[in-house]
């Protein structure tokens, strides 16, 4: 796909987006052509065909690069390929974080330059603390970079990346830091559960944290009783979805922000999570619950993007977006508070328009850093 950027980039790019959804952009001049999505680089086709665009698209489009970008997860074998130094030996190596790739790719994509607010919702994205990120609002813009303002609450991974394919342990870190005495679901073994336990709160094993709006919502899917286990990604997330469907969600639960230690403004979940909990006990509808969930999840981040001040755009990013209700009420909320609200183009929100992202930021950042090395 051929994508007309409206602005040049200063050095021409090859961004080797994420592992899966994978995309391989080449970027130089206004252009940028992104390549078809590849299902999972971890698949012996996917990667070969992968690998074989990396070496051989620069040359048949007449324009080896002066820059790799890439996604700074460690374990990611695009970041891996990227680091290869036999790899375009001469061009120049650029990570960029995952969720500043996907408000980046939305930006650019339609032809926005200036400076905006972004909201970036999905399962899982590396952030250079070295937290798994999901759940951020960043200022900046397609040219200058991305900076992190506010993120949602953490969340415990109990037993790590379990917890993506078994999402009643979401539930039960959900329910343990709202104070929820939550019971066990019968379809849950009872030593599976009494690890998990042991692990909320470990002193001395080191937690999993993310601030995931995905891992929230795989977290009340499970409160809500339902999906306890994930066959298919996002099956939670989609269950919630579907619970809610048009249902109205009437008054939106409470969500306080506070600043962080590290200066941050963080979204608590914790009262919204108790007062959905009171109200299931009470025998309140579950579809209610998800729709009032959604409503005052999505409202109360667009809120803060209308009201800090500064930028009257906001592009959002992430596989959350795929969720019509939420970004209905993002977007709805957001152009009411008189603010533009772009959503991912034709490359969608998932990790499939990351590579776009990188390929803009790195450019411009290399172009920093050059000017730098010349004093």
């Amino acid at each position: 796909m051929m994508i007309e950027l409206g602005r040049g980039l200063p050095r021409a790019v090859v961004a080797l987006g994420a592992d899966t959804k994978n995309t391989v952009c080449w970027a130089a001049g206004a252009r940028a052509l992104v390549s078809a999505p590849r299902a999972d680089l971890g698949r012996g086709e996917d990667f070969a065909d992968f690998m074989q665009q990396v070496h051989s698209w620069p040359a048949e489009l007449g324009a080896g690069p002066e820059v790799l970008a890439y996604d700074l997860h460690p374990e990611y074998i695009s970041r891996k390929v990227a680091l290869q130094s036999e790899l375009w030996p001469r061009a120049r190596r650029v990570g960029v974080q995952h969720h500043a790739a996907h408000l980046a790719a939305t930006a650019a994509a339609a032809g926005v330059w200036e400076m905006c607010w972004g909201l970036a919702c999905d399962g899982t994205g590396f952030g250079p603390d070295g937290t798994l990120w999901g759940g951020e609002i960043l200022r900046g813009s397609a040219e200058t970079g991305f900076v992190r303002v506010a993120r949602l609450r953490w969340i415990q991974l109990l037993g790590g990346t379990a917890a993506i394919r078994e999402p009643w342990r979401l539930g039960l870190a959900l329910a343990r830091a709202a104070g929820i005495a939550w019971p066990r679901p019968t379809c849950v073994p009872e030593e599976a559960w009494r690890v998990a336990e042991a692990l909320w709160g470990n002193a001395v094993l080191r937690p999993v944290l993310s601030s995931s709006v995905g891992r929230l919502f795989d977290g009340v899917s499970a409160l809500l009783g339902l999906c306890w286990y994930a066959e298919r990604e996002a099956q939670a997330a989609v269950a919630l979805e579907s619970c809610a469907g048009d249902t109205g969600g009437g008054a939106v639960y409470s969500l306080p922000a506070e600043l962080t230690d590290d200066g941050l403004i963080e979204f608590d979940w914790r009262p919204m999570v108790r007062r959905m909990w009171e109200e299931r006990c009470a025998g309140r509808d579950a579809a209610e619950l998800a729709a009032r969930f959604h409503d005052s999840l999505a409202a109360r981040l667009a809120e803060f993007c209308v009201t800090a001040g500064g930028p009257r755009i906001l592009v959002c990013g992430g596989g959350v977006f795929f969720n019509r209700r939420f970004a209905r009420v993002v977007r709805d909320y957001a152009e009411q508070g008189g603010m533009r609200c772009l959503f991912p183009g034709a490359l969608g929100p998932s990790d499939a328009s990351l590579s776009l992202g990188q390929a803009v930021l790195a450019a411009f950042t290399a172009e920093e850093e050059g000017r730098g090395e010349r004093g």
